[in-house]
């Protein structure tokens, strides 16, 4: 029996196979922007609860009447939210 192959197609079927490999294409791209774009809330996340623990700790040393503490200046950079993360926060405002 004969292999069934790509140059045994159609004009149209040739036409359709190449629609659908761009669409995969473009799937593929999508499901990649998806990952860094949830990997950047991930670490957005992670340095909102490392931000918030901080400002727990500072809160705790100035009801001891204590010094807080002061906000390293990695974590002041770090806390510029993410053009994707600033903007879906824009769109989550209560």
């Amino acid at each position: 029996s004969k292999i069934f192959g790509v140059e045994d197609l159609s004009p149209e079927e040739k036409d359709k196979l190449r629609q659908v490999e761009k669409e995969l294409e473009s799937l593929k791209i999508t499901q990649e922007k998806a990952f860094q774009i949830s990997a950047q809330h991930k670490k957005d996340l992670e340095i909102a609860l490392s931000s918030s623990k901080l400002v727990l700790e500072n809160l705790a040393l100035l009801s001891e009447g204590k010094k807080p503490r002061e906000i390293p200046t990695e974590l002041k950079k770090l806390l510029t939210p993410s053009k994707e993360s600033a903007q879906i926060l824009e769109g989550i405002k209560i």
